[in-house]
């Protein structure tokens, strides 16, 4: 994903149009088994002796994903790859690599299909296993920013683009596009299926919308006062989650469609969260250095940092721009990434 902090490096636009249908050529055409490339490697500070490092991108990284089964981590990066990773015996098991950034990457629901944002444009499904490409979807000017595919798995919504400000969405059977969503008067930097199919977007116009995206309606969530980055909803899908330049996370009551909490203002920009399994803790990240978690608030329309952060993660000396859990209700792993080319992994 482009932060406008970062515009002077990543200049993009994207223009979303028709979608062009290609099958995969061979795999070799695109993927290296570089493991070699690849390191693992444990925290060196004591209080951080249960942490492990994923080391091999030479970039910033956008986005982190893990398979159903939590047993492989997908990671994008401005490096032009996208990496696979068994990452709890710290192996990088395969190296996509592109011409340009990896805004975005994302397994299936189903464990079935891989997705792939592209900074040429273009938007890959690949099967998850043999990393074969099913489609190529063509069409965007500049970088895809952003993608998730629907609960069911039959649909990939994608988007981006400053000149183009739309979301579309995707049969994954065909390749084939089943829907152009209009209304946003920014770049989309965020995209995000409820359990229950809804659509969400966020934008650099400052606004969240909810979408009926079958019948294109939309509603507008107004509040943020800057470029809001991802959005995430709850496990249970009543709560959707906001990430802005604004530096804040506002929770938002699904049903309702109103604010039902704002942690921070913060010190400075916010760039993605995660819920965890349960959806009881939020953790966010963004230009701070840390990981701050905390409770899902009820009560409360505001609160201050000291309220929100009840535990906190020094990161590296540099943005975290990417964040998500696994686990269940008795244990948890959380993974993040930024600017400092790794990926660390915590035991919550």
């Amino acid at each position: 994903m482009v932060h406008p902090t970062r515009r002077s490096r990543l200049l993009a636009a994207v223009v979303i149009m028709t979608a062009v249908i290609g099958y995969s050529r061979t795999l070799s055409d695109k993927v290296s088994f570089l493991a070699a490339e690849c390191k693992t490697g444990a925290g060196t500070d004591s209080a951080k002796d249960s942490e492990r490092v994923l080391e091999g991108h030479t970039d910033n990284i956008y986005a982190l994903a893990l398979t159903p089964d939590g047993e492989r981590l997908v990671s994008a990066s401005e490096d032009g790859t996208a990496r696979i990773w068994d990452w709890r015996r710290g192996k990088c098991l395969t190296r996509l690599d592109y011409d340009g950034p990896v805004y975005d990457a994302s397994f299936s629901p189903d464990g079935k299909l891989l997705a792939v944002a592209m900074g040429d444009g273009q938007v890959e499904i690949r099967d998850a296993d043999s990393l074969r490409k099913r489609f190529v979807l063509t069409g965007h000017v500049g970088p895809v920013y952003a993608l998730a595919f629907s609960p069911d798995a039959r649909w990939l919504a994608t988007g981006g683009g400053e000149k183009d400000f739309t979301c579309r969405v995707w049969d994954v059977a065909t390749g084939k596009e089943a829907a152009t969503l209009t209304g946003h008067d920014g770049a989309i930097y965020g995209v995000a299926f409820s359990p229950s199919g809804l659509l969400a977007t966020s934008s650099e116009d400052r606004t969240v919308r909810l979408w009926n995206w079958q019948r294109k309606e939309g509603r507008v969530l107004r509040g943020h006062t800057s470029y809001v980055y991802r959005c995430r909803f709850s496990p249970d899908g009543r709560v959707l989650a906001s990430a802005s330049h604004d530096r804040t996370v506002r929770l938002w009551d699904v049903e309702q469609g109103n604010l039902r909490a704002m942690l921070g203002p913060f010190r400075q920009a916010i760039y993605a969260m995660a819920f965890d399994a349960l959806g009881h803790r939020l953790a966010w990240v963004g230009e701070e250095h840390r990981v701050c978690i905390g409770k899902l608030l009820t009560g409360p329309k505001e609160s201050g940092d000291g309220f929100a952060c009840a535990e906190e993660i020094r990161g590296p000396r540099d943005a975290v721009y990417a964040v998500t859990w696994f686990g269940n209700a008795r244990s948890s792993t959380l993974f993040f990434g930024g600017g400092d080319r790794k990926i660390v992994i915590v035991p919550k």
